[in-house]
């Protein structure tokens, strides 16, 4: 069932409820700032073949949440890649030009996004990743194409 996160915490501080999953990027602050309870504890999402279509592997660090892993712990658990995605407008389109113009901008300038002082996730972005099931934006492989047509092509 779905419980927004704060009333979700509240409720397992409570012992109303045994367990949250957050799909969410870390660290997530409630767990870094909040005062925990002995015997509260991650759980263990090891990573294996029923995830591979979709996921990634991931661990928890005590660098995450230090108050609640332990010095020299790792727990292992799943993260979800996040794409940005469009509408496929015709080419002919105002609507595609604008998202092409915005795909030029962003790709142009995603090495500044992920220079110190940008939120670091910004350095895990990789604008060469294949999605399974769907196509990339035309004006998307095309600079791709043009800045390093060997290195960034995402063709097999």
């Amino acid at each position: 069932m779905f419980i927004p996160h704060p009333v979700a915490l509240e409720q397992l501080k409570r012992g109303e409820i045994a367990g949250v999953v957050f799909v969410t990027s870390k660290p997530v602050d409630a767990f870094v700032k909040g005062k925990w309870e002995p015997g509260f504890k991650f759980l263990a999402v090891e990573y294996g073949s029923k995830f591979e279509d979709y996921y990634l592997p991931s661990y928890l660090e005590p660098t995450d949440y230090p108050n609640l892993v332990a010095k020299g712990e790792r727990i292992a658990t799943i993260a979800v890649p996040t794409i940005l995605a469009s509408f496929n407008w015709r080419p002919s389109s105002p609507r595609y030009h604008r998202v092409a113009r915005f795909v030029d901008q962003l790709f142009s300038r995603v090495d500044k996004l992920q220079a110190p002082g940008f939120d670091p996730k910004w350095k895990d972005v990789n604008l060469t990743t294949r999605v399974p099931g769907l196509e990339r934006f035309q004006p998307a492989q095309e600079w791709l194409d043009r800045t390093s047509p060997t290195k960034q092509s995402g063709r097999p």
